[in-house]
């Protein structure tokens, strides 16, 4: 089964992003150079790469820890893995300067994402989208809504933050 029959499959799955998974998808089919900062069993992740496939762009996926994914996603020749802190200027090095979608689903602390968007959110080009999940974990939607004051959408399940860059 290809990335695209997996990304239909993930669909069906009952997780805390399925109600999102369109959505990500839709953004990576605009194409371009995407960041994913947080993957743990891959589902958004598998979305960002049907995308991306789709679309000729190119995913590159941070975490902490190697994440639950296929192994054969390691061949993707238009996915790359960073296995490391995102916050680690070794990490930052490796992430391209001009992004078009960056998804961001880590900590859920809103110290750590708002020295994630402090930190990626300049790479972010004109025109490009900034996503966040979990945007309805206590103590994150109040704290990015002040730091990106008329940008920031709450939608659905679990939450998802939307900035149109």
């Amino acid at each position: 089964m290809g990335i695209q029959g997996e990304y239909r499959e993930r669909c069906s799955w009952d997780t805390d992003i399925t109600a999102h998974l369109g959505v990500l998808y839709a953004w990576a089919r605009r194409g371009g150079v995407m960041v994913e900062l947080g993957v743990r069993s891959g589902n958004s992740t598998c979305a960002l790469l049907a995308g991306a496939e789709a679309s000729g762009g190119h995913l590159t996926s941070v975490d902490l820890v190697e994440p639950e994914v296929p192994a054969h996603w390691r061949d993707l020749p238009y996915w790359k893995l960073i296995v490391g802190h995102d916050q680690d200027p070794a990490v930052l090095d490796q992430i391209h300067e001009h992004i078009s979608l960056l998804f961001i689903d880590t900590s859920h602390l809103a110290a750590d994402t708002r020295a994630e968007l402090a930190l990626y959110g300049p790479r972010v080009r004109t025109g490009g989208v900034i996503l966040l999940h979990d945007t309805d974990h206590e103590g994150v939607s109040g704290p990015l809504t002040d730091y990106w004051p008329g940008w920031y959408q709450h939608i659905r399940d679990h939450g998802l933050g939307v900035i149109e860059v």
